[in-house]
């Protein structure tokens, strides 16, 4: 049905266009929670761009939600996140040395673009969490940007360079996970387990690699293991205490 509104352009009415971004902000959040959902996440993500920016361009604005523009969107969110660099550097050097193996199997404009973003993330890093966060966003960005069929192209199981950058993609939201938390809306609790799909795919799609590529991200395999038990463990103790509040 989704599809099917999308493909109508501009004969949409800005109701139908509402009704559509509804739809895909409660699939993006379902989809963010399935530890095999990256595709679906990733058309969703991109349906939230591509009839965000057609309110936008056509109507100047929402009657169900407070659309701003990616510019807008930066001005407002930047003040809450700190200037702070990344405190591991030995991380991000062995993160940048790595990323830069895949750089020759790059072969057309997708792989250029979430290359660049996600390298670009790593070196902003150095900087502060603000910069890095700004890089971040250009991964995403370009999705909306890509033709259909690009599009399709970048998420197809057997394209092995958009895998390996998809690994590097769950590393970088690791290092920025104090930005991604601190941009939630304040909750009473948080619970790691919320966070662990995300990890689950990137073990998912390094264990599907050809073994003739895979080596060129063992090193993100092994630090995506060791956060996902840590959250883990993380969880369990939450969940412990909560239970003994409970009985209390």
């Amino acid at each position: 049905m989704l599809g099917n509104e999308l493909s109508k352009g501009d004969q949409c009415s800005k109701t139908e266009l509402d009704i559509m971004l509804a739809t895909v902000y409660a699939l993006t959040f379902q989809a963010h929670y399935m530890a095999d959902g990256l595709v679906d996440f990733a058309i969703m993500v991109r349906g939230c761009s591509i009839i965000t920016r057609r309110i936008l361009n056509r109507h100047k604005g929402s009657d169900m939600f407070k659309l701003l523009t990616s510019d807008a969107i930066l001005t407002n969110t930047l003040p809450r996140i700190p200037p702070t660099p990344y405190t591991d550097t030995e991380n991000l050097n062995t993160s940048i040395e790595t990323i830069q193996s895949i750089e020759p199997l790059l072969a057309c404009e997708s792989h250029h673009n979430a290359y660049t973003a996600l390298f670009n993330t790593y070196n902003a890093l150095k900087r502060s969490a603000r910069d890095g966060f700004v890089a971040f966003t250009d991964f995403y960005d370009d999705w909306g940007r890509m033709s259909n069929q690009e599009f399709m192209e970048f998420l197809d199981p057997g394209n092995y360079v958009a895998r390996l950058l998809f690994v590097h993609f769950v590393v970088a939201s690791i290092m920025l996970r104090p930005v991604l938390r601190a941009l939630k809306e304040p909750r009473l609790l948080a619970f790691p387990k919320e966070e662990l799909p995300l990890l689950q795919r990137g073990l998912d799609i390094y264990e599907c690699l050809p073994s003739e590529v895979r080596g060129l991200v063992e090193w993100q395999y092994r630090y995506i293991t060791l956060d996902k038990a840590l959250l883990e463990s993380s969880s369990s103790r939450s969940e412990e205490e909560t239970s003994e509040l409970s009985t209390v």
